[in-house]
C-alpha cells in the first residue's frame, strides 16, 4: 500500500516519526474544501485567547458545517484512511474520534500562535490513547515572513529540528507521545484578512490495560 511504501521515511524522521506529503488531495477536491471552509462564526466554535496555549485560534466542529464538510471529515475517519495510516506508521488498531475532540477546522488570525507543547494523551470521553495527529493545510498563498511554520522540536525540547510551512494541500502526520514537542510559537504576521487555516484529526488506540 502507499502507506507502507512511505513507512521507512516516516519511522526514520527526525526528531520523532513524522512525514510531510504535498498534493495529497486532488486539486478539484481541495478547491471544494476551500469553498466550503466555514468563514462565518458558528455557535459551537471554540475560540482560544490564552497566549502560549493558543492565541487568536478558532476551532470549528465539522458536524456543524455543510454536508460536504461533514462527508469530508467522515472520510478522514473511515476505514481506507485508517488502513493508510496504519501502513504508514506501523500502529495497528487505530481508532478515529467521532467527537473530533480538539480537531476539526482550525483558523488562527494575525498575532495568533500556538506554543511548543505535547498533546493530551488520553481522550477522556472515549478512554483511548492518542497516537497520531493529521494536519492538512488550507492556505493558497503563504509567505515565509508571515511565520506560522509548524515546528517540531527534539524530545528534550532544546532545539527545533524541522519547520513546515502551512501551504495548500500539504499534509503532516506525526506520532504523539509525552515528548513529541510541536507548535507554531511565533506570532502570525499575516496581512489583515488572511488567516492560517488547516484541518486537524487525531487518531487513537485502545489502552492495553
Amino acid at each position: 500500500s502507499l502507506g507502507e511504501m512511505l513507512a521507512q521515511e516516516y519511522k526514520d524522521a527526525d526528531p520523532f516519526p513524522h512525514i510531510v506529503m504535498d498534493g495529497i488531495l486532488p486539486d478539484e477536491f481541495m478547491q471544494q474544501i476551500l469553498e466550503n471552509f466555514p468563514v462565518e462564526a458558528i455557535s459551537s466554535d471554540r475560540v482560544f485567547n490564552i497566549g502560549y496555549g493558543g492565541q487568536f485560534k478558532r476551532q470549528v466542529m465539522p458536524e456543524d458545517c455543510s454536508a460536504f464538510n461533514r462527508s469530508l471529515f467522515h472520510f478522514l475517519n473511515s476505514r481506507p484512511m485508517l488502513q493508510f495510516l496504519e501502513g504508514l506508521t506501523g500502529i495497528e488498531g487505530l481508532l478515529p474520534d467521532p467527537y473530533f475532540e480538539g480537531g476539526g477546522f482550525h483558523e488562527t488570525s494575525r498575532g495568533g500562535k500556538l506554543g511548543i507543547h505535547a498533546d493530551f494523551r488520553i481522550n477522556g470521553r472515549l478512554h483511548v490513547q492518542r497516537r497520531l495527529n493529521l494536519l492538512i493545510y488550507l492556505n493558497p498563498v503563504w509567505q515565509e515572513e508571515w511565520l506560522g511554520q509548524l515546528e517540531l522540536w527534539d524530545r528534550e525540547m532544546k532545539t527545533c529540528k524541522a519547520r513546515v510551512s502551512p501551504i495548500l494541500n500539504r499534509c503532516v502526520v506525526f506520532s504523539t507521545d509525552a515528548d513529541t514537542w510541536h507548535g507554531h510559537p511565533d506570532e502570525l504576521n499575516t496581512p489583515e484578512g488572511i488567516t492560517r487555516r488547516s484541518l486537524a484529526l487525531y487518531y487513537y488506540t485502545a489502552s492495553r490495560d
